[in-house]
């Protein structure tokens, strides 16, 4: 099975925390995109919450269903759901943005993503915010 989306590689990017502080990177996130219309996906079982104010829709995998796909100018996975083809699936409600956030145990959930898109998506530290282990070396952290 082939997967396309229009979201370029730099575009789609993968940011490193620890679980703690995910809930604090995601507000940084959503701050930093305010102007940007979001839809945040977890797997938890959550009802689907449009907050006008904020531009902003939190959603489950299951929700996408009723939701108009490139209706979102990008994504913010809080966390991977289970099968890859599931975050496929996502993409395709952003319009030019994909952003996910992993913690150092959930980075190889990661693999078989990458594998479907035929890419390694690019880690990318944001200042003040652990980065993943295979970061350290490579990039030092930048501001979002």
């Amino acid at each position: 099975m082939s997967y396309t989306n229009s979201i370029k590689r730099h575009n789609h990017k993968v940011h490193g925390c620890t679980t703690e502080r995910k809930p604090i990177l995601l507000k940084h996130l959503i701050d930093f995109h305010e102007n940007k219309k979001i839809l945040v996906l977890s797997k938890a079982n959550t009802s689907t919450v449009e907050i006008a104010d904020k531009n902003l829709t939190l959603s489950n995998d299951a929700g996408l269903q009723e939701m108009k796909e490139g209706s979102f100018d990008m994504i913010i996975s809080y966390d991977l759901p289970l099968e890859a083809d599931t975050y496929m699936k996502r993409l395709a409600y952003a319009k030019s943005m994909a952003l996910i956030l992993v913690t150092d145990a959930e980075e190889s959930q990661l693999y078989p993503i990458e594998t479907l898109l035929g890419k390694n998506l690019p880690r990318e530290a944001v200042q003040g915010f652990e980065v993943l282990k295979s970061q350290k070396k490579k990039n030092p952290p930048h501001r979002v």
